[in-house]
């Protein structure tokens, strides 16, 4: 199982090369952005403070982004699922809570 963070500046095609690179080895794409797109249309509690929070233009706050991002996760280490993300981590204390879930990137 591999698990791989794609990083980058603003305009580095992160997600296209992730899709990519999902397509070519056959792993899970994850999105951060659509992780929590996908959260907003449930409409769950956590939905609806990421849409408020991407209404006003603003980051979304990393105990939201940890939360759907560990279950998307979490999802593929419990399934052996080799996955690739993008968009995560962007702040120490998201780097932080993906060390403490153990995870160490390939």
């Amino acid at each position: 199982m591999k698990r791989i963070v794609i990083m980058g500046p603003p305009g580095a095609n992160r997600k296209q090369n992730t899709d990519a690179m999902a397509n070519l080895f056959n792993w899970t794409p994850i999105s951060t952005g659509d992780l929590l797109q996908r959260e907003v249309v449930r409409k769950t509690k956590l939905g609806e403070s990421i849409k408020a929070e991407l209404d006003s233009h603003c980051l979304v706050n990393d105990d939201a982004v940890i939360e759907v991002v560990r279950r998307e996760i979490g999802n593929c280490e419990k399934e052996n699922r080799s996955w690739i993300i993008n968009g995560f981590p962007r702040t120490m204390k998201q780097a932080l809570q993906l060390q403490s879930m153990g995870i160490i990137p390939d």
